[in-house]
Order: structure tokens, then sequence, then C-alpha cells
């Protein structure tokens, strides 16, 4: 199942331990995009899933995270590509 988690705060940790969950099952797709604050969460622990981060908020921000940036036709896109989508 190709599963969506749109994160708003910072190192939300119930999001983050979720998704670390769903991602034991191997017939998951598991992505994070981190939006608003989110984008300030210590990428260190997101080891081993698929991160995104919308570019707006972390330039926002001032700052410039490894993962992927994109933007907001992109996040669009991604959300009615996934099966489930869940916002935290």
């Amino acid at each position: 199942m190709k599963i969506l988690h749109v994160i708003k705060e910072k190192d939300h940790y119930l999001a983050l331990s979720t998704a670390l969950g769903q991602r034991e099952d191997s017939s998951n797709d598991i992505t994070l995009l981190l939006i608003h604050d989110a984008v300030l969460t210590r990428e260190d622990s997101l080891e081993g899933l698929k991160v995104l981060a919308l570019k707006d908020d972390a330039g926002a921000r001032g700052i410039k995270p490894t993962c992927p940036l994109i933007d907001y036709q992109e996040m669009l896109k991604l959300i009615f590509d996934s099966e489930r989508v869940i916002c935290w």
C-alpha cells in the first residue's frame, strides 16, 4: 500500500514511530512529507524512510534540508497518487 504521512510539527514522535512501524510490512511504500515546522526535524531520525520537504516551508525557515524539496503542485500529485494519506 502506498502511504503518505504529511507531518506539520517538528520531531513528531507518534508520526515518525507509526511510519517506521508501517515500513516493517514490505508491501507498504511509505513516504514522509515534511511541511510547516516539520522541515526542521532532524533528518538522522528519519533514516530508512523516503522523505520529502515542501520547498516554500524550508525557504521560509532559512534551511536547506538534504532530502528532496517539492513544490505545491508536486505535493498535490503525491497526495492523489497515494492510497492512504495521514496528516499529523
